[in-house]
């Protein structure tokens, strides 16, 4: 006769094995999330800080460049947080002063002195606004130094950023 009983099932030394092996795997799985967790924190919150930027240079440049001066009585040029006035006219040629100023960390802008809007996102911060008057005998130009602080949860990354405009109408 044919003895066909077998033991069936693990040892003890099998199962630590294999205990330790699935630990290892949960561990690495589990700091592969955590990485892709910060990393795309990161990745938002530079995202945000560029928006920002993007959309408040691009406004300031547009509006300089379209400007017949730049009031250098109101504005605060060559030091932080700066603030540019700048006299132009709207779309029916009526006298219009703009105004672009740091308030609360975020930077506004003024249309005759009524708010017209906020130029950042809510977790960035403007931490640095400085706007310089630039003359010479043949035109006038405006350069702006910009530093944005971005915050969310808790990563934390701060850019500059920089950008010159010329008055169309002063060339």
């Amino acid at each position: 006769m044919i003895n066909f009983s077998r033991n069936k099932g693990f040892t003890l030394i099998e199962m630590i094995v294999y205990v330790a092996i699935l630990s290892i795997v949960f561990v690495l799985i589990i700091n592969t999330l955590l990485i892709i967790t910060r990393s795309y924190k990161s990745i938002k919150l530079t995202n945000d800080i560029n928006n920002s930027a993007s959309i408040s240079l691009e406004r300031i440049i547009r509006e300089v460049r379209a400007a017949e001066s730049v009031n250098t009585s109101s504005s605060i040029l060559g030091s932080n947080p700066g603030k540019l006035v700048l006299n132009t006219t709207n779309n029916l040629g009526a006298p219009l002063v703009l105004d672009f100023y740091v308030e609360n960390n975020s930077l506004k802008l003024n249309k005759n002195a009524v708010l017209s809007g906020v130029l950042t996102k809510d977790n960035v911060e403007v931490t640095g606004l400085i706007f310089r008057h630039i003359t010479s005998s043949s035109s006038q130009a405006v350069k702006i130094e910009l530093t944005l602080t971005g915050t969310e949860r808790n990563t934390t990354k701060i850019d500059s950023f920089y950008s010159t405009a010329v008055l169309r109408g002063s060339y």
